[in-house]
């Protein structure tokens, strides 16, 4: 390596990496008001994903009641993936459609695809260290809990992008709009939530609906950064944090679980 090639190594390439990180994070602190055409890229990816949630949680309560869904449902669920990203970008119609089909059949499968993994991973479990393991504990609790409650994951997470698209219309300051999708949020879902009075759940569900709207809300900072660097592909950033939310609603279903777990220990100490 020559003298030059490593000088750049050690010096130039941290700097310029340092350099463009400050930048970077001088744009995710910048909070100054949005332009009409961001106030509309925002408000299409939250309908957007409000929407791809209704056809989820339709799809999934179909299965549910009918059990219409099987392996065919994963084939062109991994399909309908795979013609979106070579849909081209600027046919963001047919993308939206694809997403809403795509969604629509993840509902079918998704309680076939999670008890079928947790099923192989409960049986290589007890291959190795038996019956008494904690991960099991857990993997039976989530089939005795009642399948309806991840339903209401998928409408709760709706609300929540429902009520940003409307806070995005209301105003252009970018502080203000946050604090009114995360307040909307707040309210709406309080006053759905209020049905479930005698749900031992509602506590952990109601934390974990609260982490969920300030992720949208830094999600929504990070993609203003995007957009103002000239990706504005509505139906990208849609399927970039559609993508994001089995990992929100996989901590739904362990904060339940867990919950489950010490009522039984309750129980049974009683």
């Amino acid at each position: 390596m020559s003298l030059v090639g490593f000088l750049h190594r050690l010096l130039i390439a941290p700097a310029i990496r340092y350099f463009r990180h400050l930048s970077i994070y001088d744009e995710l602190t910048d909070f100054s008001p949005l332009t009409p055409f961001i106030q509309n890229q925002l408000r299409e990816v939250y309908l957007t994903l409000s929407s791809a949630l209704a056809c989820m949680a339709l799809g999934y309560e179909l299965n549910l009641h009918w059990k219409i869904g099987g392996f065919m449902s994963v084939v062109v669920f991994v399909g309908m993936s795979a013609s979106f990203f070579f849909t081209p970008r600027w046919r963001q119609g047919r993308r939206f459609c694809i997403l809403m089909i795509a969604a629509f059949r993840l509902g079918f499968c998704m309680y076939l695809v999670i008890s079928y993994c947790l099923h192989r991973i409960d049986d290589m479990i007890r291959d190795r260290c038996g019956g008494d393991s904690m991960i099991i504990r857990l993997i039976d609790l989530f089939f005795t809990m009642d399948p309806s409650n991840l339903s209401n994951a998928f409408i709760g997470a709706g609300i929540v992008f429902l009520c940003f698209a409307m806070a995005s219309t209301l105003t252009e300051e970018r502080g203000y709009m946050y604090a009114n999708g995360v307040l909307l949020s707040a309210d709406v879902l309080l006053y759905w939530l209020s049905s479930y009075a005698s749900n031992p759940y509602k506590p952990n569900v109601i934390l974990g609906f609260f982490f969920f709207m300030l992720y949208v809300a830094a999600y929504s900072q990070e993609m203003v950064v995007q957009i103002h660097h000239g990706q504005t592909c509505w139906a990208q950033h849609a399927i970039e944090l559609f993508t994001r939310i089995p990992a929100f609603l996989v901590h739904i279903v362990c904060s339940l679980i867990r919950r489950q777990r010490r009522a039984d220990l309750t129980n049974d100490m009683v």
